[in-house]
C-alpha cells in the first residue's frame, strides 16, 4: 500500500483509546472501472461494505479478525448497505431501471429480489434486530417505501411527494419505523408501528432541506431513532439546519432550529444512540467550510453549537456511541481527517489516510457500542479506483 495512506488516527484521545486502525485495502482496482461508490454499516463488533464495479455489486465483510475476499452479490450500481446484527445484512441498489434487495443471513447472501421497477431511484435502507428490512425510495417525484415480510416484501406504499435526493429510513428493534425524505424545501417524515399502516407524513417549516450542491446523489435529510422510539429528522438549506422530532407519547414536535450557516455544500448528518443522545454536524461555507456540531442530551436537550476545522467537498460521516462520545469523519485537504467528541468538545483533527485522490467516503458506526465504526471510500492510485477502509474500536 503506498506510503502516503500510512499516516492515520494520531492525536484523539477517544479514537486512539478505541484503537483506530490504519487503512485497509479490500479491494484493488482493476481495467479501467470508475465509480464503485462504496457504502458500509457496523453492528455487534462486525462491518459489511458493498460497491459496485463492471455492473456488479460486491460485498465484503469485516468479523472481527479480518475483511472477506470481496463476493458478487447482484449486479446493477450505487448499492447502500444496513446492518442489525452480526450475521444479518441488507442491501439494496439499482439495476437497469429496477430497485433490489438482498438478504444476508449468516455466511450466505440470497439472490437478489425486485422491489419495484421505475426510470430512476434514489434511496435508503434500514434494518431491525430481528432482521426485518425497510427500503424507502423516491421516484417520478413520488417516495415510496416497503418492508419486509418473512422471506419477501410486503409493496410499495407511497408516503407523498418528493424531490430526488435521497429520501432515509430508520427502524427500531421493536419494528417501528421512519422514514425522511424532502419536498419543496421542507422536511417531511413519516411513522409506522409494525403490523399497522404508515402514519400520514408531516413536514417541517419551510426553508429546511435542499439536495446537497455536491456528492450527489447524496441525501437531502439525516434519521436516526432511539430504542424508545424518538426520531429525529435534519435537513439543511442555504438558510438554516433544521431538526423535525418525533417523541412518543407527545407525536410530531414543532421545527427547531439547529444552526443559521450559509450557503451549504453539504447537508447535515445526525445520529442517534439506543438512549436517545444525538450529534448533528453540518459544513458551513460562510465560515471557510468550517464543521459545526451540536450534541443533544435526553436530559438537558441541544448543546451550544461547537466549531471545527474546515472541511473539503463531499458529505460528513457521523456517528455517536452508546456513552454519548461521537465522531466526523470528513474530507480534508490532507486526505482523509477526523475529530471526536467528548465531554462537551470536539478534539483537534487528526488523520485517518493521508493523501489526495480519496472521495465518495462513507461512514459506519456502530450506536450500541463505546466507539466503533468503520470509514470506506474509493481512490485512484498507480491506476483503478481501489477501495479503501479504515476502523475504529473493531
Amino acid at each position: 500500500m503506498p506510503n502516503r495512506y500510512l499516516q492515520y488516527c494520531v492525536g484523539v484521545a477517544l479514537l486512539a483509546a478505541a484503537g483506530c486502525q490504519p487503512p485497509e485495502l479490500i479491494e484493488a482496482g482493476s481495467g479501467g472501472i470508475w465509480g464503485v461508490a462504496p457504502a458500509v454499516a457496523v453492528r455487534n463488533g462486525h462491518a459489511v461494505a458493498v460497491w459496485h464495479r463492471a455492473g456488479q455489486i460486491r460485498a465484503s465483510s469485516y468479523d472481527g479478525s479480518a475483511w472477506s475476499t470481496p463476493e458478487v452479490i447482484g449486479t446493477g450500481s450505487l448499492p447502500d448497505i444496513a446492518t442489525a446484527s452480526a450475521s444479518g445484512a441488507l442491501a439494496v441498489f439499482a439495476s437497469n431501471g429496477s430497485l433490489y434487495a438482498a438478504v444476508r443471513n449468516g455466511s450466505t447472501w440470497f439472490a437478489p429480489q425486485l422491489l419495484a421497477t421505475e426510470t430512476s431511484f434514489s434511496y435508503g435502507v434500514a434494518q431491525a434486530g430481528n432482521g426485518r428490512g425497510a427500503v424507502v425510495w423516491s421516484s417520478g417525484g413520488q417516495v415510496y417505501v416497503t418492508t419486509q415480510e418473512g422471506s419477501g416484501w410486503d409493496g410499495a406504499t407511497l408516503l407523498g411527494s418528493g424531490s430526488s435526493a435521497r429520501p432515509q429510513i430508520a427502524i427500531t428493534d421493536a419494528d417501528v419505523e421512519f422514514a425522511g425524505w424532502c419536498s419543496g424545501g421542507t422536511i417531511r417524515a413519516a411513522r409506522r408501528v409494525h403490523p399497522y399502516s404508515w402514519e400520514a407524513a408531516v413536514a417541517s417549516a419551510s426553508n429546511c432541506c435542499a439536495p446537497p450542491a455536491v456528492d450527489t446523489p447524496g441525501p437531502a435529510v439525516s434519521i436516526g431513532v432511539s430504542a424508545a422510539g424518538e426520531a429525529v429528522v435534519v435537513g439543511g438549506s442555504a438558510q438554516r439546519v433544521c431538526e423535525l422530532r418525533y417523541r412518543p407519547g407527545a407525536g410530531w414536535l414543532s421545527t427547531n432550529i439547529l444552526g443559521t450557516p450559509g450557503p451549504q455544500a453539504s447537508a447535515p448528518q445526525v445520529a442517534v444512540n439506543p438512549n436517545g443522545s444525538a450529534f448533528v454536524a453540518w459544513r458551513d461555507e460562510a465560515s471557510g467550510n468550517a464543521i459545526k456540531a451540536r450534541a443533544y442530551v435526553p436530559a438537558t436537550g441541544w448543546g451550544s453549537t461547537l466549531v471545527g476545522p474546515s472541511a473539503g467537498n463531499g458529505k460528513l460521516g457521523v456517528g455517536i456511541g452508546s456513552s454519548g462520545g461521537a465522531a466526523i469523519v470528513y474530507l480534508s485537504a490532507t486526505g482523509i481527517s477526523a475529530v471526536s467528541y467528548s465531554s462537551g468538545a470536539l478534539s483537534a483533527p487528526t488523520s485517518v489516510a493521508a493523501g489526495a485522490g480519496a472521495y465518495y467516503l462513507r461512514v459506519g458506526y456502530d450506536p450500541t457500542a463505546g466507539a466503533q465504526g468503520v470509514s470506506v471510500w474509493q481512490a485512484a492510485i498507480n491506476g483503478p479506483e481501489a477501495v479503501y477502509a479504515a476502523r475504529l474500536g473493531l
